[in-house]
């Protein structure tokens, strides 16, 4: 019985591998096809690193090309890069001057519909 059954996985094992060498020399066709879609894709993270590199470079540019002030020479970069930021974008009060609209809050005061009122009492699983 154990004989048979070592016979039997010897054979599944040598077709196994035939299919395996079938395989491997089918790679060659699909190579083209999947090296174009790896060209896909590294030119579109090209294009992202690049959109990156222009922010940056924007970024840079709002910098001022003076010393620095004493507080940023002790500050990390990030909050050497904040206040930049926020020196630079600060809005002033005469542009939220023309907002004179108020809104009104809307209580909802509909009641709950079964589906939620129960949805605190089944188990979770």
């Amino acid at each position: 019985m154990l004989d048979e059954l070592q016979a039997a996985s010897l054979l599944l094992l040598i077709i196994g591998h035939g299919f395996l060498i079938r395989g491997c020399f089918s790679i060659r066709d699909g190579l083209p096809v999947t090296g174009d879609q790896i060209s896909g894709k590294i030119e579109g993270v090209s294009s992202l690193l690049d959109e990156m590199n222009d922010l940056i470079h924007s970024l840079t540019d709002l910098v001022p090309s003076g010393p620095p002030p004493a507080s940023a020479q002790t500050g990390s970069v990030m909050e050497v890069l904040l206040s930049t930021f926020l020196n630079s974008k600060t809005p002033s009060t005469s542009d939220h001057a023309s907002l004179t609209q108020e809104w009104s809050v809307h209580e909802n005061n509909s009641p709950p519909t079964l589906e939620t009122e129960n949805e605190l009492d089944e188990p979770r699983s």
